[in-house]
């Protein structure tokens, strides 16, 4: 899993960015409040750390996961240190509200090592630089071949081990929907602050995906949001 805006889980399995209002107490907002922990701790689960055992008796508690909707699936990690890809297991927790994904949490050996996560509410890429801070790089990424003129963006927090993305799981815009033009932000350049954050992701430090930043002609140093 070597894509900042791919890995394991599309968004579209993870869900789509909420319209509907979702009540405050099935809200995570860790985040943002940085309660229990800061991120990359989620809700006390420590990457590289943490069992699936560990993280089972947390969802259970969580009050925005459904802990008795859940799948699992098998994956691969890419393990940096021995350049090897190693069986990975995959488990996805569904929200009480709305109806999607909101957590995927990939194990090793029964240890946890990624952690993506889905908003359930309306959150902003300015809304998590200003809680935040500044991101070390903003990638651009292309769809594939036969939807090349829309991107998928991120932010990357290389010191924190984080990202977030706009990341539609489908490159052909519908009637109103969000689609960020490649041509409007080459070189990194033009962002929305307000393009909704669709995906974050928490990887260990040595993750393939921060391992591969900053690639030429994909990832640029952070030079603020666009002027509205």
């Amino acid at each position: 899993m070597t894509l900042l805006l791919g890995g394991c889980c599309s968004p579209g399995e993870l869900g789509p960015n909420p319209t509907q209002t979702v009540d405050r107490s099935l809200m995570d907002r860790s985040l943002l409040s940085g309660l229990p922990c800061a991120a990359p701790c989620w809700y006390g689960l420590k990457l590289g750390v943490s069992t699936s055992g560990e993280a089972t008796a947390v969802v259970a508690a969580l009050p925005f996961l459904n802990p008795g909707v859940a799948s699992e699936g098998l994956t691969s990690y890419w393990d940096e240190a021995t350049q090897e890809s190693l069986a990975a297991v995959l488990v996805r927790f569904a929200c009480k509200q709305p109806d999607q994904t909101c957590a995927t949490l990939v194990f090793v050996d029964g240890i946890l090592v990624q952690i993506y996560l889905s908003p359930s509410y309306e959150l902003s890429f300015r809304e998590v630089v200003a809680r935040l801070g500044a991101p070390d790089f903003v990638q651009v990424m292309r769809y594939h071949a036969e939807a090349p003129k829309f991107c998928r963006i991120g932010l990357i927090w290389a010191s924190r081990d984080m990202t977030v993305a706009f990341d539609s799981a489908d490159p052909w815009p519908a009637p109103g929907e969000r689609r960020v033009d490649c041509s409007e932000v080459e070189g990194g350049l033009n962002i929305d602050g307000d393009l909704p954050v669709q995906t974050i992701f928490y990887g260990l430090p040595d993750d393939a995906v921060f391992a591969s930043i900053p690639e030429t002609g994909r990832d640029f140093a952070w030079s603020g949001f666009a002027l509205r």
